[in-house]
């Protein structure tokens, strides 16, 4: 926190779900503003494995924590002074539970033709992302 109060930061991006719990610390610390970046629509990844279970229990289980993860999103999510999702859908959703602060679209672009890699330089096996 002494990081927030000792600088003055415009704008502060939260990158996904899980750190939205720093958000009254940050916004007790800090005047910028705060933006939500969401990389998935969390309680949508849990439906799915909830869809693809066979076990009631195990399929319960995960419904269950899709409702309380989407009662979370719902929540927190207003507390932001914006929001920016990857596609028009993922603002229809969030729009269609109720966030009322502005939401923007800013997709992910790669031109693949700017990256090609030298395989001259490339060792094999290699992994990367």
């Amino acid at each position: 926190m002494r990081e927030l109060r000792n600088s003055d930061y415009d704008i502060i991006q939260f990158e996904g779900l899980f750190v939205s719990l720093y958000l009254p610390a940050v916004r007790k610390h800090s005047k910028a503003k705060l933006i939500y970046r969401a990389h998935n629509i969390e309680n949508q990844i849990w439906w799915r494995l909830a869809l693809q279970k066979i076990d009631p229990f195990k399929k319960s289980y995960l419904r269950m924590h899709a409702r309380r993860i989407k009662n979370y999103e719902q929540q927190q999510l207003n507390k932001f002074d914006a929001i920016t999702v990857f596609s028009d859908h993922d603002k229809e959703t969030l729009t269609g539970y109720g966030i009322n602060v502005p939401i923007e679209v800013l997709p992910i672009a790669l031109n693949p033709d700017k990256y090609k890699p030298d395989i001259k330089k490339t060792e094999f096996p290699s992994l990367f992302f």
